[in-house]
């Protein structure tokens, strides 16, 4: 496991380099088909998510997924119920009484220096990767508005299926000038 602390007490680069650390898996066929299926799985998770098809993205998930949004946000979901609640919620920001405003924009995820490290049971892996979130308006003038961040994923092998065991996410969403925020009452 990556944190050995409690939530909010881990340095988030100290995660990263953890993975960037690790050693790749070389030769072995299995380890390396399951580092590209953890590699299609964080695709298909950018996917779902512009979508908003998010039943299927919890199909993505263990059951006791947990997800950490840190940076200009501050969410923490455990369990897959918790998380699907969470999916339907303001997000609040990080530092203020506010929560994100719902927005009527369309997502592209664009994910690059993905690292994917898989451990040599072939049951666990962990993945870094940078990404780029650009926002449109559904409706209207055109406009965009970008955010940035990193992931730190952690992935279990389930009855022969990879899903996102633990998901943190830094951003600067709140920055995104389509995103607006309101005080909390």
């Amino acid at each position: 496991m990556i944190w050995s602390r409690a939530v909010g007490e881990h340095k988030f680069e100290d995660a990263v380099l953890d993975v960037l650390r690790r050693p790749r898996p070389t030769g072995d066929p299995q380890l390396l088909e399951a580092e590209a299926a953890v590699r299609d799985l964080i695709m298909r998770y950018a996917y779902l998510q512009d979508f908003g098809r998010f039943e299927e993205l919890l199909e993505l998930c263990t059951d006791d997924v947990e997800r950490v949004l840190s940076g200009t946000l501050d969410q923490h979901a455990k369990g897959r119920e918790d998380l699907r609640g969470k999916l339907a919620e303001p997000v609040r920001v990080a530092g203020q009484d506010a929560v994100l405003e719902p927005a009527d924009v369309r997502s592209r995820h664009l994910i690059t220096d993905e690292v994917v490290r898989v451990a040599a049971d072939g049951t666990h892996a962990a993945a870094v990767a940078q990404f780029a979130v650009v926002l449109t308006p559904g409706q209207g003038e055109f406009r965009h508005g970008q955010h940035e961040g990193t992931y730190v994923f952690e992935f279990r092998k389930e009855g022969g299926t990879w899903r996102f065991s633990r998901q943190v996410i830094e951003s600067n969403t709140a920055r995104n000038p389509l995103m607006t925020s309101r005080a909390l009452p």
